[in-house]
């Protein structure tokens, strides 16, 4: 019962008439409407504007995200099943010739992973197929090194998580007086 917004403000980019270029935008996906159209719609429109060129669409990774939205909403989002594939298939069917596909996972993990894994299968449909790195990149060599570029973004999370937490205990501490 709680509410997650307007599906209607949500665009789930599952449209026929890709043409030859395609950005495909993969995302784990998320229940939340407003969420849905704010964060991951807010990257797609972002992505369209750098790119007038290219048709952007949606997939997510997440089977049980989608079958939720499908069912609460009557929303369709294309997914990045192993067995269906179904935004593959759809560039497959509109003539994509270039694929870009552009996740918005943060690091390496079991959801890129099967997202690589499934393009290798269709590498061959298209005349090119580029997949980007996750924004965190690869864990490197051995899972205890971390690279400059996580170091930084761990250590801006904390100082917000401290600073947050600095005024929340401010915050409190007013209110008992």
């Amino acid at each position: 019962g709680r509410d997650t917004g307007d599906a209607s403000k949500d665009d789930p980019l599952n449209e026929d008439g890709i043409g030859e270029n395609e950005l495909l935008v993969v995302s784990f996906g998320t229940s939340f409407n407003d969420s849905r159209a704010e964060d991951i719609g807010g990257v797609e429109k972002a992505l369209q504007e750098a790119n007038p060129d290219w048709s952007v669409r949606r997939a997510f990774t997440a089977q049980i995200i989608i079958n939720h939205i499908q069912a609460r909403d009557d929303e369709h989002i294309d997914n990045m099943d192993q067995a269906v594939e179904q935004a593959l298939n759809r560039a497959v069917e509109n003539g994509v010739k270039n694929l870009v596909v552009q996740p918005t996972h943060l690091m390496h993990g079991a959801e890129y992973d099967e997202l690589v894994e499934a393009l290798d299968s269709y590498k061959d449909k298209f005349e090119t197929v580029t997949v980007a790195e996750p924004l965190l990149g690869e864990v490197g060599d051995d899972a205890a090194v971390v690279n400059e570029d996580k170091a930084a973004v761990a250590e801006a999370i904390t100082a917000e998580a401290v600073k947050a937490t600095k005024y929340e205990s401010l915050d409190a501490a007013k209110e008992a007086g």
